[in-house]
Parts: structure tokens; C-alpha cells; sequence
């Protein structure tokens, strides 16, 4: 019998012509989608990857933050709340703190609507800034006094930057080193102009402004916690606590401040005010069944007799009378203290006297 060599093995196991051995031109990815033999697990991949993106979604949004609206004084909050509701189109909810009414949106659109919607009512209200909406405040180092902001900006917007404000720092006592303070938008592209060393041929250094360690206080209401471009409160005087803005008082040198939140003589923004959030006593932490003592101990402990207390004696007058003699006597005693001090000192000088005479009396040896 023969033996088929391995040639022609192949050539009959392997059919170049068959249907069987795909071609390449097989492995597109259109015949890959429609083969029926791959495409569960094509189905599972993709499930999966999908599945995956929404994760990220959901977890994006739930790690957004909302700010609440803190509305001052808010009358007949049932109504307003559904009026909000209707407004919006999302469930916005709301819970009173101490006479104001804190509402809760849910998405940033809805916090946006809201926000129109008080500054068309004219609510007395403040909120806090979305991340996206802070700024990044910065200072320039290295330039005259004289320097015109309208030329730094110019510059700024050369290089590709977007300033909301410039101008140099306020009640300054020296000028040998001028700043100029700069206000730009917190996005990646802002985090670049500290990489800037030159403005108009002028070598500068920029740094980033250096932040108080105090808390945040509205410049528009002087209270603490907020900002005043979230304020939408009545304007309050910062040196005379009037019903106006800081910038148009005209309360003379020589008079007194008055303190916008505890009414003394001192400007709102003293850090030794009563009002100020570092100088209130934090309040005890709430008992619980766990942490608080027995309620029977205690009910025992005030019903208990309270220990009677010595008062001091009442004073006796021959006391008093005799005090003057004590006196005389205690001075007789010192007075002899002193006289036995100098004769003992007197019998020492003797004897340190006699003792050199004996010793210059011997003989010395040679």
C-alpha cells in the first residue's frame, strides 16, 4: 500500500478551494458582526463595556455637588416649594433652620432656575458657588507702581489667558514692592500663567494669592460662610453697620465704628468680635443613652441636702486692737536677731585675727 507523502497530505486534508478555510477577506469586521457563531460573546463584551459607562455616569453625578439655597425669612414655604417644583420639573425639597428655609436642588440646572427665580423675586437669600465656578486669584510680582492694569491685561490676553479683574492691592503703606492682584477663571488653561516670567519686557513673578486661614465673610451682608456674589441680602456697612454698601460710607476718621453683628466699636471684620465664628463656644455635643449619665443619679444628686458651707468667723475687735502690739514686738525681735548676728560676726573676726598671728609666729622652713 502507499503512502501518501506529507505534500500531498495537506494538499488533500487542507483544500485551498474549500468553503470551509475562511479567506482573509472573511475577517472584516462586517462578517465578524454577522457570524452567529461569536456573536453571543460579542453581545456579552459589549454588555459589559456598557454597563461599565454607566457607572461612570452614575458615579459622576452622584459625586456632583449641589449647593443648597438658603432663603431668609420665607413665608408660606409650602407654596413656594411647589411653585419651585413646577419651576424646575425635578423634586426639590426644603427643611427650616433657625427662621430661614434651606432648599435642596437636585441637579445643577434646577439650582440655576432657582437662583433666576429669587433674583426676580427679590428674595433675601445666598447659596455657595458650584467647583466649576470659583476663581483662582493670583498676584503679580516685579512691576512699577505706575504700571496701567489695561496693559496687563492686554498681555494676559496675548498669552491666551481670560483676567476678570486686575488691580493693585488696597491700603498698602509701602510701595517698594507694588503687587497687582489678578482674578481668573479655575480651569486647566488659568493654572498655566505661573509659567509667565515676562510682561512687556518686564521680568515678573507670579504667585498665588495667599488665602486667611480665617472663614469666608460676605463683603455685601458681613456675615460669615458665603460670598457676596452668591449675596442677595440688603446691603450692610462694614465700619458703621449702615444700610448701605462699605464703598459709599462716609463715616469720618474720627468717629467710632459700629460692628455689624455684635454692635460694638469696631469694624465687622475684627477678629476679636464676639460674633466671630473662632471666638463662639462650640455647643455640647447631644446626649444619647450611651453618653449621658444615669437620669436616676442625677434626680438623686439634686434632691440630695448641698453641704453647708463655713462662712469665716465674724472679727473680734480686741483682735484687732492688739494687732499694732504684735507688730511692735515682732519688730523688738528682729531688732535682737540683728544685735546676736553682728556680736557673732565680731567673736569670727577675733578668732581669724588670733589664728594669722600664731601662724606668722612660726618658724618657715627653708
Amino acid at each position: 500500500m502507499d503512502i501518501p507523502t506529507t505534500d500531498e497530505t495537506v494538499n488533500h486534508s487542507i483544500d485551498p478551494n474549500s468553503s470551509s478555510v475562511p479567506s482573509p477577506q472573511s475577517f472584516t469586521m462586517e462578517n465578524v458582526n454577522n457570524d452567529s457563531s461569536i456573536t453571543p460573546e460579542a453581545n456579552s463584551v459589549t454588555s459589559v463595556s456598557t454597563g461599565q459607562e454607566q457607572n461612570k455616569n452614575n458615579e459622576s453625578e452622584k459625586k456632583m455637588y449641589i449647593p443648597p439655597i438658603i432663603v431668609d425669612q420665607a413665608t408660606n414655604t409650602k407654596a413656594l416649594l411647589n411653585e419651585l417644583n413646577q419651576l424646575t420639573g425635578t423634586p426639590i425639597t426644603g427643611r427650616c433652620m433657625g427662621g430661614k428655609l434651606k432648599i435642596f436642588p437636585t441637579t445643577a440646572e434646577a439650582h440655576r432656575a432657582i437662583r433666576r427665580y429669587v433674583d426676580q423675586n427679590k428674595l433675601k437669600a445666598h447659596t455657595y458657588e458650584f467647583p466649576e465656578e470659583k476663581q483662582i486669584k493670583i498676584v503679580i510680582r516685579g512691576l512699577p507702581s505706575d504700571f496701567s492694569t489695561q496693559d496687563i491685561d492686554t498681555e494676559l490676553k496675548r498669552y491666551g489667558f481670560n483676567p476678570v479683574y486686575i488691580a493693585p492691592p488696597k491700603h498698602r503703606n509701602f510701595n517698594s514692592n507694588p503687587l497687582f492682584l489678578v482674578i481668573l477663571p479655575k480651569t486647566e488653561a488659568s493654572k498655566k500663567i505661573y509659567d509667565i516670567y515676562t510682561i512687556e519686557y518686564m521680568r515678573v513673578k507670579v504667585e498665588p494669592l495667599n488665602r486667611r486661614t480665617q472663614p469666608g465673610q460676605c463683603y455685601n451682608c458681613q456675615q460669615y460662610f458665603h460670598s457676596s456674589r452668591q449675596c442677595t441680602r440688603d446691603p450692610v456697612c462694614l465700619k458703621c453697620a449702615g444700610p448701605h454698601a462699605t464703598r459709599q460710607c462716609q463715616k469720618q476718621m474720627d468717629t467710632p465704628a459700629k460692628c455689624a453683628l455684635c454692635g460694638g466699636d469696631h469694624t465687622a471684620n475684627y477678629s476679636g468680635c464676639p460674633k466671630h465664628p473662632s471666638n463662639l463656644i462650640p455647643p455640647e455635643p447631644p446626649a444619647s443613652r450611651w453618653s449621658a449619665e444615669n437620669p436616676l443619679s442625677k434626680t438623686l444628686a439634686a434632691s440630695a441636702p448641698k453641704p453647708k458651707i463655713n462662712l469665716p468667723a465674724p472679727i473680734n475687735r480686741a483682735t484687732v486692737a492688739s494687732q499694732p502690739q504684735l507688730k511692735s514686738n515682732n519688730t523688738n525681735t528682729s531688732v535682737l536677731l540683728t544685735n546676736l548676728i553682728n556680736r557673732v560676726t565680731a567673736l569670727f573676726s577675733e578668732v581669724l585675727v588670733a589664728l594669722d598671728s600664731d601662724t606668722n609666729s612660726l618658724p618657715h622652713v627653708q
